[in-house]
């Protein structure tokens, strides 16, 4: 991505314990901004899980389910940052699989007619894992889980490995919704099934690889418009060491944050349901929204333009739940159960902060894409057998970015078109 496309992450969305968080991560440990202040929001999410949902109107509910992709080249501190905001779930996981383990290990010497109901396995991370693994992990965890992967692109090319029997594509399209997951792959009498569900999934993704992940099916039935993808906005900038260490009470305020935030969705001492609901002037500042943006978009968007934000106009819903108890949880609400007009206008906010990115990333897979008419006027302006410092000279006359231009020379040795004959010198196949 070009840097003067990235956005940066609006951290009006935190209180300022949070954003401290952020500016002494980014400080001394080199975290983009973007990338930590994503995975924090991200993790927010997962603490609520399946504890609160919103009604936007009758009969329309959500969850705050979120698919999270941070974008950047190799080196980009991707993972770090995520790694950070999960680390209390993380946590709680060791102790609890570590309890579990030792139950089971008691469970299995006991006489089989004194065994009663076999231990579970209570976790919130997960990571490779198939659809039938998720299936049995969540049916012990109704409070939700999540999907971390450090590339994303295992995750979306293991959607067709049973392609046989449907692929996993469509379970995937359920679960961000929340649906029920069913998988009765092995035989007739062997079937796995949650009514619904609560997944989240997040992980880095190289830019390189998106026009190859997200082409054809991908788009057409509107996979890629459910990723909220997060550039790096200081990406540019050297990377360089710090003599500091990171505040020592960091860690610690962070999983004090995302314990209060458990507390209060029940994960220690379960409670109802929380339904939420939007006050009136709430709900009129998100309806306005919407329908300006719509009306702005049917006289001047574009098809993908209007189906992003069909995307992220759902997604503010859920920003409003996790928005709401992320100010609950800093005592900054009394009414738990009533989404008030300032959650919602930092929802917008954030949303618009999505769409924009979302438009740049489909732009970047379009110019990209498969046989893209730039790469083959650049291939045509090219001798038969050329150098990178060529390529660049005559790709930047041409107004392609430098990015755009190494990524037309990442050649693979099945490219059709060109042929690395060694380091920066290349060759046209006939």
């Amino acid at each position: 991505m070009k840097t003067e496309d990235v956005l940066l992450f609006p951290l009006c969305v935190f209180p300022k314990e949070i954003q401290q968080i952020i500016a002494d991560t980014h400080r001394d440990l080199n975290f983009p901004v973007n990338y930590i202040a994503a995975s924090l929001f991200f993790a927010v999410s997962l603490a609520i899980g399946t504890t609160r949902r919103l009604s936007a109107k009758k009969g329309w509910n959500t969850k705050c389910i979120m698919f999270m992709s941070l974008l950047g080249q190799p080196g980009a501190v991707k993972t770090h940052p995520i790694v950070f905001a999960l680390s209390p779930f993380a946590e709680l996981d060791k102790g609890t699989l570590l309890q579990y383990e030792q139950d089971l290990a008691e469970y299995r010497q006991l006489p089989i007619e004194q065994r009663q109901s076999k231990p579970k396995a209570r976790q919130f991370i997960v990571k490779d894992i198939t659809i039938e693994g998720l299936a049995k992990v969540h049916k012990d965890n109704p409070h939700g889980i999540c999907v971390h992967s450090d590339e994303l692109k295992g995750w979306v090319a293991n959607f067709n490995r049973y392609r046989k029997s449907g692929g996993d594509q469509e379970q995937w399209l359920s679960l961000y919704n929340g649906g029920s997951i069913v998988c009765n792959r092995k035989s007739q009498d062997d079937i796995s099934f949650l009514p619904e569900s609560f997944v989240d999934v997040i992980g880095g993704l190289q830019p390189g690889v998106l026009a190859k992940l997200f082409n054809g099916e991908m788009t057409e039935n509107g996979f890629l418009y459910r990723i909220l993808f997060v550039n790096n906005s200081s990406e540019d900038e050297p990377l360089l060491w710090s003599d500091e260490d990171l505040p020592s009470d960091a860690e610690a305020v962070w999983r004090n944050f995302i314990m209060k935030v458990l507390s209060n969705c029940g994960y220690f001492d379960p409670k109802p349901i929380l339904e939420l609901s939007f006050s009136g002037e709430a709900w009129s500042y998100i309806r306005d929204w919407q329908n300006a943006k719509e009306i702005e978009l049917a006289e001047n968007g574009s098809d993908s333009a209007i189906a992003i934000f069909r995307k992220i106009q759902e997604y503010a819903l859920r920003f409003c739940i996790v928005i709401h108890t992320i100010r609950e949880a800093s005592d900054e609400i009394s009414d738990i159960s009533t989404i008030d007009a300032k959650t919602v206008i930092f929802a917008t906010i954030l949303a618009e902060y999505f769409f924009d990115t979302a438009k740049n990333v489909y732009a970047y897979i379009i110019e990209g894409g498969e046989n893209p008419d730039k790469f083959f006027e650049l291939l045509n302006r090219l001798n038969t057998e050329f150098t990178t410092k060529q390529a660049l000279i005559i790709g930047e006359q041409m107004g392609l970015s430098r990015r755009t231009i190494f990524r037309y020379l990442d050649v693979k040795p099945d490219d059709p078109f060109l042929r690395k004959l060694k380091h920066g010198h290349y060759e046209k196949k006939d």
